[in-house]
């Protein structure tokens, strides 16, 4: 990728956090996020991940019901306690 895509692809990753995460899922998920997740790179590739699957489970011409299941009771879970880890230091008002 180079410099121009992956500005691109961050936007929309950032665009997806603060108008999907954080509306739809505000307790649970979005309240993980703290607001300096753009500046640690687990954080970036954790949600990325995590963006990839609910774009396939909810974007796809053709999911099933099991993909909605496994996002919401699987992967999201398993990026929460990932992100607490990434986190554990990470004070509200980081500047890493």
């Amino acid at each position: 990728m180079n410099d121009e895509e992956r500005t691109q692809k961050f936007a929309e990753l950032l665009d997806w956090v603060e108008t999907v995460l954080r509306v739809q899922y505000p307790d649970y998920l979005a309240g993980q996020i703290r607001p300096c997740w753009p500046n640690h790179p687990e954080a970036s590739w954790e949600l990325s991940w995590l963006y990839q699957q609910w774009s396939l489970t909810y974007l796809a011409k053709r999911s099933a019901p099991k993909d909605a299941a496994d996002w919401h009771d699987r992967w999201s879970p398993g990026v929460i306690r990932h992100l607490a880890e990434v986190m554990h230091w990470c004070e509200r008002s980081c500047r890493r």
